[in-house]
């Protein structure tokens, strides 16, 4: 399972529980790169929770190639006092990411990495198991996107909103290539602040699109993109062939690649991104290479 793929982002209007400033917390977004080890726990009430999460204590002081998070519906004072460093703390409100990963009860750890859920430890365990576990994660590279800097950009072939065919070496340059799954409501969120994008840099959507066609309100939803506002010009090409996202590492969406103005691959990022940090890294970006 691929955790980009499961869209675990906060959606808009949604405060995640705060934690004290003492207790070290950590995001979804930050799962989606190298090797974590995540405790789902309830606390109070959970004796089996307390039990495991010593044992998840004692491991993650021993083990610094993986990050240790625990994970809780809210951050108890119960969890802060119990949650010694390097240990970190996730909120998981209404059990979002957990019933995202197929966790049923608590304790259950979940091995990830580099965002992909590589295997599930679920409760009764005992300490050697979840020792076991952990030592027996995946340490193999997991490609990213974030191999291609530097590198030429594979080539993409697809079809314009029109049907026509499209390839990335008629698109202009330097380019932002924004991987786009069009179940991915993040993705759909993401469009606005990529108009104001388009205004420093041409910007076009990789619609993974296995059929070659779009379904519903998606087409003209797409379509008001392309013609939203003035600036670079704003494109949308639809994938079919799976080879395209996996010729550029891509596990998760959206993700953004920015290629410079002799093909090379200068940027790349996942997820969403604030438009003005998302600006400031493009320039830099650009800027390092003129």
């Amino acid at each position: 399972m691929v955790l980009a793929s499961l869209f675990i982002l906060a959606p808009r209007g949604h405060t995640a529980p705060t934690a004290p400033a003492d207790v070290r917390t950590t995001a979804p977004a930050d799962l989606a790169r190298g090797r974590w080890g995540l405790l789902f726990v309830v606390l109070p009430g959970c004796p089996a929770c307390e039990q495991a999460l010593t044992w998840f204590s004692a491991l993650g002081e021993e083990s610094p190639e993986i990050q240790f998070a625990v994970v809780a519906p809210t951050v108890a004072p119960e969890l802060t006092a119990a949650v010694p460093p390097p240990l970190r703390v996730l909120a998981d409100a209404g059990g979002t990411l957990g019933g995202r990963l197929g966790v049923k009860r608590a304790p259950t750890l979940v091995l990830l990495v580099e965002g992909s859920a590589a295997s599930r430890l679920d409760w009764p365990f005992t300490e050697a198991e979840l020792t076991m576990a952990l030592s027996s994660s995946p340490m193999e590279h997991v490609p990213s996107p974030h191999d291609l800097l530097g590198n030429p950009a594979p080539g993409v072939s697809g079809l314009d909103l029109a049907g026509n065919p499209a390839y990335l070496s008629d698109l202009p340059r330097p380019l932002l290539l924004v991987f786009f799954n069009p179940g991915c409501p993040p993705c759909w969120d993401a469009l606005p602040e990529l108009v104001e994008v388009s205004k420093a840099v041409a910007v076009a959507l990789l619609a993974i699109a296995p059929e070659g066609r779009l379904h519903n309100d998606h087409p003209e939803r797409l379509a008001q993109f392309v013609y939203a506002d003035e600036g670079y010009p704003r494109l949308v090409v639809l994938i079919r062939d799976p080879m395209v996202p996996r010729a550029y590492h891509v596990t998760r969406t959206p993700a953004h690649i920015l290629v410079d103005e002799t093909g090379v691959i200068a940027w790349v990022a996942d997820g969403l991104i604030p438009q003005s940090e998302l600006l400031q890294r493009i320039r830099a970006a650009l800027g390092e290479r003129e």
